[in-house]
């Protein structure tokens, strides 16, 4: 081990990395809120994303708000991305 390096649990811990500017971009808060929009029936599409991509950000949409704790989605990966319906 390299002097000033740490370890714990197995992993390397680092000093002095930057933090990339913007915040992560799978959960955005466009995305939470495009999913809070949804009506009963509808539909949003988001391309490019994963199915766990996805699934953070419906339960990021439903965390934290009373009124959104009774709304249930579902997602399905689609051609080119995921598709997400509130169905009540």
């Amino acid at each position: 081990m390299a002097k000033n390096e740490r370890k714990a649990g197995g992993f390397k811990i680092d000093n002095a990395v930057p933090i990339p500017d913007g915040r992560n971009s799978n959960c955005s808060t466009s995305k939470v809120a495009a999913v809070r929009a949804l009506e009963v029936g509808e539909s949003v599409f988001f391309p490019g994303m994963t199915i766990n991509n996805v699934s953070s950000v419906a339960a990021n949409a439903r965390r934290y708000s009373p009124e959104m704790f009774n709304r249930k989605y579902t997602s399905r990966t689609v051609e080119g991305g995921v598709r997400v319906w509130r169905i009540a």
